[in-house]
């Protein structure tokens, strides 16, 4: 039973009268608003990662290789230089809207199906094939290492090659080439730069 503090002079407890209820609901809706702040600040802080499209303006540092392979699919490959826990997946439009968005706990993933959730990832937005002839960006966020990516036009992969886009060209590797590739950017005093400023590409395996 409510103590005689608990109640204003005609009887009634507090929650009950009308300055009461309008109060609680007032400090409801603030608790509220603050946590959809908090979440809303997560979310674009993760999507803030890979910016709105423009070129020459890819935020990733490391390029991400693609492989068609039989019955349709692409195969996404991080190369080793590139490797590290993967939190989310995502290919951006033109527009700079997800047409294909999964998330899960960090995990080490050399290759994944695009368009297929990994084990252990949610589909945040289910994927949807690009038209022929559109340039999307495919983009992996890493635990550390940050942003990974790469542009690419499913006209321009070829059948058995991976092919990865950095430099202003595109560039083929056999698998285990692109596996062991130095395609990663490095300091300015790199040795593994060939005379002309290109990075030296693995093409054997």
């Amino acid at each position: 039973m409510p103590s005689r503090a608990d109640r204003p002079s005609d009887g009634v407890p507090w929650w009950q009268t009308r300055s009461g209820s309008i109060g609680a609901l007032v400090a409801a809706l603030v608790v509220l608003g603050l946590l959809a702040a908090l979440l809303g600040s997560r979310v674009s802080g993760a999507l803030s990662d890979v910016g709105r499209d423009a070129d020459g303006t890819d935020p990733w540092t490391d390029p991400v290789g693609l492989e068609p392979v039989k019955g349709g699919f692409l195969v996404g490959r991080v190369p080793d230089c590139a490797a590290a826990p993967i939190t989310r997946i995502s290919v951006w439009d033109q527009d700079s809207k997800p047409i294909w968005d999964v998330a899960g706990p960090p995990t080490a993933l050399p290759a994944f199906i695009v368009g297929v959730a990994p084990n252990g990832f949610r589909e945040l937005t289910p994927y949807e094939k690009p038209a022929d002839g559109t340039l999307v960006r495919l983009v992996v966020n890493r635990r550390l290492l940050g942003v990974a990516g790469v542009r690419y036009s499913a006209d321009d992969l070829g059948q058995g090659k991976v092919t990865s886009y950095y430099e202003g060209a595109y560039h083929t590797f056999s698998r285990s080439g692109f596996q062991g590739a130095d395609v990663c950017k490095r300091p300015s005093g790199s040795t593994n730069l060939l005379p002309d400023g290109q990075r030296r590409d693995d093409d054997s395996g």
